[in-house]
């Protein structure tokens, strides 16, 4: 069988839709990982800073007057800021991208692997067994 575009684009479409729950099973597994990590890391910056603030008026106290240290911190003075990059990627991200990276490579071959059998002379009937066939959970699970 020739493999068209537009038999190409089925294929494509029919293997993409039964990876798909897949992949969105993994985004939900991992959903709030970042959210979580951004509320710690926030936590962390703002109870350091206050530490940070008091150390720094006890020290300065002997040099300046009250009302100058009063002036200078009244108001919330970020000493301390976040020592990540933002482009630090926690744990929990890097295990989803690695699991979607494994599932996305499958999905890759498993069309290939069609696209490889129709042009060797598959028929329609071979199509459709071979998108029947495809099953990523039983796949994925075996692990």
């Amino acid at each position: 069988m020739k493999v068209t575009k537009i038999v190409r684009e089925y294929i494509v479409d029919s293997v993409n839709a039964k990876y798909q729950p897949i992949i969105d099973a993994i985004n939900a597994k991992y959903s709030g990982a970042k959210e979580e990590c951004e509320k710690v890391r926030e936590q962390t910056r703002v109870e350091l800073n206050k530490i940070a603030m008091n150390m720094y008026r006890e020290r300065l106290a002997p040099f300046y007057d009250e009302e100058e240290m009063a002036y200078s911190f009244d108001r919330d003075i970020n000493l301390v800021c976040d020592p990540l990059r933002y482009n630090c990627r926690t744990i929990k991200e890097k295990k989803r991208d690695e699991e979607i990276a494994k599932i996305s490579k499958e999905k890759e071959d498993t069309i290939k692997n069609i696209l490889i059998t129709l042009e060797l002379g598959g028929t329609k009937a071979d199509l459709d067994r071979l998108l029947s066939e495809v099953n990523p959970e039983s796949e994925s699970e075996e692990e």
